[in-house]
């Protein structure tokens, strides 16, 4: 029961680390997006007008063009990084295999809603809890339904990547077997989706008829539920219901009824009307203090809490996601790199964000928009006035900032959580002359050494630096050190009861070549 759950530990650290590449280009890609999209939007150019040059406005609206990329296929960069990341042979082929799963997943949603005269009309599809991928219209999913693949996959990958199928079917044996497995699986797992989604639209229905019913909580309601359902896709359903129905409120203007707090504070602000603080409670400014101040803080810890030795390889990663989110509103770049490793985190984080649209509206806040990024600050809040009251988004930021900072660096170090920098990586040694220049006379008997190491059921994973075999074990225990001295090796470091390394010197790569044919 013990090796089972760490296993399935070892599995969601696994899957954790493989959110990095995605990540990592979702963060360079907001910066990219927020510059184009800024700089090209009514707003900024009416305040500044040299950048309504034609040459200009190209340039942005490129850049806003490939930076928009990365968000727009995110579910299928990480159900091709998931498989890449998480399977240790023809990792080319899972990652192939984790595009076809998520497409053809998508594909018999789609047959399943046609089938079942489900498909919204092309104008109501965020209401309806659908979108568009790849130009198939599906159930919006987010980042979930990519993650559903990618894990599928990698298990039909560990499963199936080596099987042997009769004669008559030999041509579609081992790695070739994989899409093709990986087609037949998602394709049914594509039609039961369906069937479970719409239990999670009717709990976001009754989530925005609750808040509209919950006062002065509504705002603080609606913040928590937003972050809350994030992971899941499923945020849409509420923003849109908030910003574009009933739900949001209603007011007339100009003689036009108009429906959704976002709806109203355009209205509101092209008509050159006092902004109404029921409207912007559900929108910028509840985000600003989490965004702009909240996440850098968090993003900080991380960066404070990793080993000395690899802060400077984080920092990057760390910045650009903190640009992203206190730039443009774009958060999930740092969300990600704690979502999956801390429920705690997380829920801390999705409290605090409610308790910032509480406390903005309450405060007498009236910054709208949809970002909660510094551009939603300065635009809709510094450029529209002292009515906006926006230096209280500074005083509440203040406080966010250090309460992020220390509750994150606490449970970091408390929980001994493997945020970015923080992996537990065997630290490399020095390396003597003796072992550097250690070489064997004759070859390396690799069936006898596995057998030394407590055979391949002992063996959780194996690779291989300068000089040594570098092994994660069932149990060290079962290491028979004087056997593997006299196959050859030079010595045996045991660093606890599961990391080992075996001394082999400069032939380390055919020896692990050789294990690995063998396990």
């Amino acid at each position: 029961m013990e090796k089972k759950k760490s296993g399935l530990w070892e599995f969601f650290q696994g899957l954790g680390k493989t959110f990095m590449l995605p990540v990592a280009l979702l963060a360079f890609m907001g910066i990219v997006l927020g510059v184009g999209s800024a700089f090209s939007s009514p707003a900024i150019i009416e305040q500044f007008p040299f950048l309504e040059n034609q040459v200009l406005q190209v340039i942005f609206r490129f850049l806003s063009t490939i930076g928009g990329f990365a968000f727009t296929y995110l579910p299928a960069l990480f159900a091709m990084a998931i498989p890449l990341g998480l399977v240790r042979k023809e990792k080319g082929v899972a990652a192939f295999s984790g595009f076809v799963g998520y497409v053809i997943m998508n594909l018999t949603i789609n047959f399943y809603l046609e089938e079942t005269n489900l498909l919204a009309e092309a104008n109501n599809l965020q209401e309806s809890g659908q979108g568009m991928v790849f130009g198939i219209q599906t159930l919006e999913m987010g980042v979930l339904g990519g993650i559903i693949a990618g894990v599928i996959v990698y298990h039909l990958h560990k499963r199936f990547y080596n099987i042997q199928l009769s004669d008559s079917f030999a041509f579609f044996s081992g790695v070739r077997f994989v899409p093709i497995i990986t087609s037949l699986v998602m394709g049914v797992v594509g039609l039961i989706i369906p069937m479970i989604w719409p239990f999670f639209a009717m709990i976001i229905t009754g989530i925005g008829s609750t808040i509209q019913h919950a006062g002065v909580f509504g705002p603080f309601l609606f913040g928590a539920g937003e972050r809350l359902l994030l992971p899941f896709g499923l945020h849409h359903i509420l923003v849109a219901m908030i910003r574009f129905t009933e739900a949001g409120g209603a007011a007339v203007i100009n003689g036009n009824e108009i429906f959704g707090a976002l709806n109203i504070f355009y209205a509101e602000l092209q008509n050159n009307m006092p902004i109404s603080p029921n409207v912007t409670a559900f929108l910028s400014q509840g985000k600003m203090p989490t965004f702009m101040f909240g996440l850098p803080a968090a993003a900080f810890a991380m960066y404070r809490t990793a080993k000395p030795e690899n802060q400077s390889k984080v920092k990057g990663l760390l910045i650009s996601g903190v640009i992203a989110a206190f730039v443009t509103g774009i958060t999930e770049p740092i969300e990600f790199l704690f979502l999956f490793i801390s429920p705690l985190l997380w829920v801390f984080h999705v409290i605090m964000t409610g308790l910032g649209f509480l406390l903005m509206n309450l405060l007498g806040v009236t910054i709208g928009n949809t970002d909660g990024g510094v551009l939603d600050f300065l635009i809709f809040g510094v450029m529209q006035g002292s009515q906006t009251r926006w230096w209280v988004v500074l005083i509440v930021g203040a406080c966010w900032f250090a309460i992020y900072y220390f509750v994150f660096k606490t449970v970091i170090l408390k929980r001994d959580l493997a945020t970015p920098g923080r992996e537990k990586i065997v630290e490399e040694t020095e390396y003597s002359d003796k072992e550097v220049n250690y070489t064997k006379h004759g070859s390396f008997d690799a069936k006898s050494i596995l057998t030394a190491l407590g055979g391949a059921e002992n063996i959780e994973s194996l690779d291989n630096c300068i000089t040594r075999l570098r092994l994660v074990l069932n149990s060290a225990k079962k290491v028979d050190d004087e056997q593997l001295k006299s196959l050859g090796a030079l010595g045996v470091v045991h660093l606890d009861d599961q990391n080992v390394q075996v001394i082999i010197g400069t032939k380390v790569t055919t020896v692990r070549n050789a294990l690995e044919e063998l396990i």
